[in-house]
């Protein structure tokens, strides 16, 4: 990956710096950002919460950052916290046994014990840090995503991007599935642009030498379309889609970035301009050199998505001679 230097985009840094939220609940994600942001996560205010762990990074790393360890929830008070064998399996929720039962498991929500907590919710959070709007909102709950985001009304119709864990079959009890929480986003303005998704294997006799199984749930990137910022950002409108342009960016969604540059370009002065095009066209890790090499040689887009798959599938095959013996269940599409 290119180093991304501070001084690489002091005009786009000075253009966002305390004007630029990224509110990431639940993942400690801080570090996964730092590295595609480079010397842009010098204008992002960067909010952390996470009542298992923290990130390791300071706050020289951003603007600002602030990293609370807390629970969080749609209302306020205290909840019980189950602490499972399987750490990511820990929740304020209880588990759908017959859904756990399909898939065989059941030794990863092995009850370890339950912590009373004292929850918070993410409209205390920010009133607190004296914080009036989110630009980006990534949530990994457990099952409490949509608690949180349909509790913070205001400040979900004010954000740019909301990214959230979501389940076509709900782990735990009382959570909602996918179509709920993107039918609600959807009409509050939010395009589901992308999901990464997960997929579970049943129970069977021969799962292990299978590769296919369920589409059981997904990571779901919204972005509030073109002509609800406008309408919601005014005058600002172009500085809000720059916003969306670089999480795409960071979110390794490099053509989705490319188009929502296109559309603003032309209305920014021509030095941020050049800026933010050098940080939208920057390579970085994720783009690997065989996939460069399918985009300049092959001119039909059949012949370049069977090299892409056959790339995907060296790396499938890697993931899985490492994670097969603790994860069995997971498979592919």
């Amino acid at each position: 990956m290119v180093e991304m230097k501070d001084s690489q985009y002091p005009l786009l840094v000075n253009y966002l710096k305390g004007n630029c939220v990224f509110v990431d609940l639940g993942s400690a994600g801080a570090e996964g950002f730092k590295a595609p942001l480079g010397g842009l996560a010098k204008a992002v205010t960067f909010v952390e919460l996470d009542a298992a762990s923290l990130s390791s990074l300071g706050s020289a790393e951003f603007f600002q950052m602030h990293k609370i360890g807390k629970g969080v929830a749609g209302a306020p008070g205290k909840r019980l916290f189950y602490h499972r064998k399987f750490p990511p399996c820990s929740s304020l929720l209880k588990p759908n046994i017959d859904l756990i039962q399909e898939y065989g498991l059941e030794d990863y929500f092995v009850e370890l014990g339950r912590t009373e907590m004292e929850c918070t919710t993410l409209n205390e959070i920010l009133e607190d840090l004296k914080i009036n709007r989110v630009d980006f909102l990534k949530t990994d709950l457990e099952g409490l995503d949509f608690e949180v985001i349909s509790s913070s009304e205001g400040i979900v119709k004010s954000s740019l991007v909301i990214q959230c864990e979501a389940r076509f079959l709900p782990i735990f009890e009382g959570e909602p599935p996918f179509f709920e929480i993107a039918k609600h986003l959807e009409a509050r303005g939010f395009d589901l642009i992308t999901i990464h998704p997960e997929v579970w294997k049943y129970n069977t006799a021969h799962r292990l030498q299978q590769r296919d199984g369920r589409l059981v749930m997904a990571d779901a990137i919204f972005f509030l379309r073109p002509d609800h910022v406008r309408k919601l950002f005014g005058s600002d409108w172009s500085k809000a889609m720059v916003k969306q342009a670089i999480i795409a960016k960071a979110n390794r969604m490099h053509n989705f970035a490319e188009r929502l540059f296109e559309m603003v370009q032309g209305s920014l002065d021509v030095q941020l301009q050049k800026e933010l095009a050098g940080f939208i066209n920057s390579v970085n890790g994720e783009q690997s050199a065989l996939q460069g090499l399918v985009t300049m040689m092959l001119p039909h887009p059949l012949l370049a998505r069977l090299v892409r798959r056959a790339n995907r599938g060296f790396s499938k095959l890697y993931k899985a001679t490492r994670v097969l013996d603790h994860l069995p269940h997971i498979g592919s599409l």
